[in-house]
């Protein structure tokens, strides 16, 4: 009758092995498979797995949605103390702006960030596990995340703007000075990253460069353009809260765009790593 793909734990023996098939027949029986309704697989981890998971699109959905109520909610705050004269709107605003901290909008990025870096981590599990040419550089960005993800609630980088500033008598577009020293580190990792870079697939590297692009741009670019106004107007203006919005809101962008990229590369890394566990989970073809 009809062929079906299962999964079956069992010791393997010599018996066994003349049935089991080689990676590449795995991968065409698995095309096949999929014309099939999913109650003719048994025991299969593979499902248990998307059913337990969201997909990368399905969480860069999720973020995108938390990323829009969350710039909303502040836009809505900075309108009603802007227009209408209101302070704290019962709590509302020092709730949602997005410019301050310890804050919902500063959990949800602290919170992303920590994702990512997870995600990461995974990355860097498996292509330890394959001794991969640039499991250095998944720790890296891993650990890079995770401090990213610590420093958004306790705001590390903010301790030396005021000794920066004063040293080096800036001010202007280095009103934030602690842009200098980032500058030098984005220009340094980027180097590091070069060949790293340029032998990830295609549409994975170009994912990569566009959310470094979105959140660098935000978090130093649009930051200067902030320091510009807050020197000349300080921080309390409606174009301030503006410039802030805008800031933020493409840091939280890069960072989904950049968690939807590395997830969907885990994703993929996952198939390849169940389909590559024989001695743990015999694949076989039989009749129905």
């Amino acid at each position: 009758m009809t062929d079906v793909l299962y999964l079956q734990e069992q010791p393997t023996s010599q018996e066994q092995l003349s049935s089991t098939v080689s990676i590449d027949e795995v991968a065409k029986l698995f095309d096949v498979a999929h014309e099939f309704d999913d109650s003719e697989f048994e025991h299969t981890d593979r499902k248990m797995l998307s059913l337990e998971l969201l997909s990368p699109t399905q969480t860069f959905k999720i973020q995108l949605f938390f990323i829009a109520v969350l710039v909303a909610a502040s836009t809505i705050g900075q309108i009603g103390r802007h227009f209408y004269g209101a302070t704290t709107m019962h709590g509302f605003i020092p709730f949602f702006y997005l410019d301050y901290e310890m804050n919902i909008p500063t959990y949800y990025s602290s919170i992303a960030l920590l994702f990512a870096s997870i995600m990461l981590a995974a990355m860097t599990g498996i292509s330890f596990k394959q001794n991969a040419r640039y499991r250095f550089h998944w720790a890296l960005l891993s650990a890079t995340f995770g401090i990213l993800a610590v420093d958004e609630v306790v705001g590390f980088h903010e301790y030396p703007i005021d000794a920066i500033r004063s040293y080096l008598g800036v001010g202007g577009m280095l009103y934030y000075a602690w842009v200098i020293p980032a500058a030098f580190c984005v220009f340094a990792f980027g180097l590091f990253f070069l060949k790293f870079l340029r032998d990830l697939p295609a549409s994975t590297r170009y994912l990569f460069i566009l959310s470094g692009s979105i959140f660098v741009g935000g978090a130093i670019g649009v930051e200067m353009i902030s320091g510009i106004e807050a020197d000349a107007a300080g921080e309390e203006t409606l174009r301030y809260a503006a410039i802030i919005t805008l800031e933020e809101t493409m840091e939280m962008l890069g960072v989904a765009l950049f968690t939807f990229a590395v997830y969907r590369e885990l994703w993929k890394q996952v198939d390849v790593m169940f389909i590559s566990m024989p001695n743990k989970q015999v694949l076989q073809a039989g009749a129905r």
